[in-house]
Order: structure tokens, then C-alpha cells, then sequence
């Protein structure tokens, strides 16, 4: 089977946001390091690196909004079949920064080093030239993990975070070796639970967003890809990866 597509990944900040990926993905990149091409089945591995520079939440009456701020790095792994189908799998550390109001007093909360993992799958839906239509589903969580909740910068106290989130996607990428642009529409909800206070949690405001991004061969079996998000956060996220 000849691959013809390259991979888009997206972003993967647990957190508050999705793990979408390349609609073309499956396909990519077109050489792989020990296995042949025309393989029913394949590895890719990865390193992942994602940063939100904002997000916007809600708590669950509708009366506060949160800005959140967050960073990810994570090992990745996938199983791609038959150049049409990735099922990958994330694995890694979370650092989340959360802004918000409440009852006339500002809060802020830290929790860094947290581990997290991610689901996703991702196939390709149809192909017009060189133009290429997929779509894509995934799930991530963030365990409980302990972090510190600061009342008007000034009072400290340990509480309890933790949070998940899910999501499809829908999007093209244009073919064009050895650099593939892509534009990539995403629905995803996520939910962020801070024990501190009386378990309250905030969900996503802006449930849409965009995403724009390129991926590029490096050399045989290697690859990159670069992405920029807006709407439903503001964050930006590189992958470098290769396939065996």
C-alpha cells in the first residue's frame, strides 16, 4: 500500500483541552525505519511537548470564569493499520496554573509534576487528489494529584486536583511532501474538579476551537509537527517522532 499523507498532531493538554490529531495521520511518514511499507501493520513513537497559554473555564453554577495556563510533555505510541487507522496512546507529566474569582476573593491554583495519559484514534475518511479528509476521537484524564490553592496570594492550603477530558475532530490536510499544511475543527469537553472548595469544578466555556499546523519529513522514518490553536485556547505544540 503506497502512504501518501502525513501526520497532524494536535494538542494534548489534559487539563482543559484535546488530543486530536492529524485526519491524515495513519499515513505517515511514508518510510519507516525497519518495517516495510506495504506492512498491514506498524509502530510510531513520539515526544510530545504542548503549551496553553490560555483557556477559559466555567464553574458549575455560571458565575465565575477561570483562565487557566498549562504545560504537558508526554511519550507517545501508536499502532497504525493498514495506512488507515492510529490508535495511540500518551503517557506523562501535567503542570496546571488556574486563575479565577470567587466571592469577591481571587484564587489561584498550582499542581505541578501530576501524571496524566491520553486515548485517541484517528482515521482517514476520503481522499481528493491530494486533498484529505479524516476524523478523530479521544479521552485523557489527570488522577487526583495534590496541589496548593492560594486565597488572595497570600493564604496557602493543600488541596486535591484532578480532571478529565473528551473529544472528536474533523479536518483536511493537503499532501504536499515533504511539508503538509492542515486545518483541523475540534469539539471537546473537559471537566476540573479542585476538592478545596467544597468540590467545586469548572468545565469548558468555548467548546470550538481551530487548529492549524504542518508536519514535515525530517529523514527516513522521522518526522515533526508544529501546531498553533485558537477559540478554545490560545497554545501552541510541537511532536517530534518516528516510525519502525
Amino acid at each position: 500500500m503506497t502512504k501518501k499523507t502525513l501526520l497532524i498532531l494536535s494538542s494534548l493538554n489534559l487539563a482543559y483541552s484535546n488530543v486530536a490529531l492529524n485526519p491524515s495521520s495513519p499515513l505517515f511518514p511514508e518510510e519507516g525505519l525497519f518495517i516495510a511499507k506495504e506492512s498491514l501493520a506498524s509502530l510510531k513513537a513520539g515526544y510530545y511537548v504542548d503549551y496553553i497559554f490560555k483557556t477559559s473555564l466555567q464553574n458549575r453554577h455560571k458565575i465565575s470564569h477561570a483562565s487557566a495556563i498549562t504545560s504537558t510533555q508526554y511519550g507517545a505510541l501508536a499502532l497504525t493499520l493498514a495506512d488507515l487507522v492510529d490508535l495511540y496512546g500518551f503517557v506523562g507529566m501535567q503542570n496546571n496554573k488556574l486563575y479565577f474569582r470567587k466571592n469577591d476573593q481571587g484564587y489561584t491554583y498550582k499542581q505541578s509534576g501530576s501524571f496524566s495519559w491520553a486515548l485517541y484514534a484517528d482515521g482517514i475518511l476520503n481522499q481528493w487528489g491530494k486533498l484529505q479528509l479524516g476524523a478523530g476521537a479521544f479521552y485523557s484524564s489527570t488522577p487526583k494529584h495534590e496541589g496548593w490553592l492560594y486565597i488572595e496570594k497570600n493564604n496557602k492550603t493543600p488541596s486535591n486536583y484532578q480532571s478529565y477530558a473528551w473529544g472528536v475532530s474533523l479536518g483536511f490536510a493537503y499532501v504536499y511532501p515533504p511539508c503538509t499544511p492542515y486545518a483541523r475543527l475540534d469539539f471537546q469537553y473537559s471537566k476540573s474538579l479542585i476538592s478545596a472548595l467544597k468540590n467545586e469544578y469548572f468545565h469548558t466555556l468555548h467548546p470550538l476551537g481551530l487548529s492549524f499546523g504542518f508536519t514535515s519529513d525530517l529523514s527516513k522514518g522521522f518526522f515533526i509537527d508544529v501546531e498553533g490553536r485558537v477559540i478554545q485556547a490560545y497554545a501552541a505544540r510541537a511532536l517530534l517522532g518516528f516510525r519502525f
